[in-house]
């Protein structure tokens, strides 16, 4: 899959007629509820935002994605993309998303190119609400892992996500919490991609048509 291929899908997205609910429920771990922008309010939910990099790679278009480290938290280990909370300083979730490429993978803002956005995406187990940008970089970025946040950075080609093979159900379980469920997953090179990042890869995915 080529990079100037699916540029040319994601300049047609129209935001109000993006497949959001859909696109997130072929991914969603089971017993998911429907969130609206109310509820939202209703949970004072707290705001952030991830990028979605795409670039060209051995003539194959790429996506990076971070492993956490582990930790006492919700999402410990988990594979996500550059993102986080928004801080007051920023100016915007546009901001956010940019400022913590940079603090998270190194890769400078000037060299980033928003071209869209996706669907929110509300996260209950962190009270979290997502804004996901789609940006792209015009040459092969070289990375600087953010030590104390970032375990491992993981360049995925857009096709093994494709790959029907690659999707399989994760078996999540917490025994602290007593917690176990079987979960839709994309699965690369022994990673485990689930849970929030795999419902926005999913729109991603439904938008490119692939």
């Amino acid at each position: 899959m080529r990079l100037h291929q699916i540029l040319d899908k994601i300049k047609q997205i129209q935001e109000d007629n993006l497949p959001g609910f859909e696109a997130h429920a072929k991914m969603s771990p089971p017993l998911r509820g429907k969130f609206n922008a109310n509820d939202l309010k209703k949970l004072n939910a707290k705001e952030s935002a991830v990028m979605i990099l795409l670039y060209e790679k051995n003539n194959e278009a790429h996506i990076v994605l971070t492993q956490r480290h582990d930790y006492a938290g919700a999402h410990s280990g988990q594979i996500s993309f550059p993102g986080g909370k928004k801080d007051e300083s920023d100016h915007d979730l546009s901001h956010t998303a940019l400022r913590e490429t940079y603090e998270e993978i190194g890769v400078a803002l000037s060299n980033v190119h928003i071209i869209s956005t996706l669907s929110w995406l509300y996260v209950p187990p962190s009270n979290f609400v997502i804004y996901p940008f789609v940006a792209l970089l015009e040459d092969m970025p070289t990375f600087v892992p953010e030590e104390k946040e970032v375990k491992e950075i993981l360049e995925i080609p857009l096709e093994a996500l494709v790959n029907k093979e690659n999707q399989k159900n994760y078996h999540f379980q917490n025994k602290k919490l007593n917690i176990s469920f079987d979960s839709p997953s994309y699965q690369v090179n022994g990673k485990v991609i689930w849970g929030a990042t795999a419902m926005i890869l999913s729109e991603l995915l439904m938008i490119l048509e692939v």
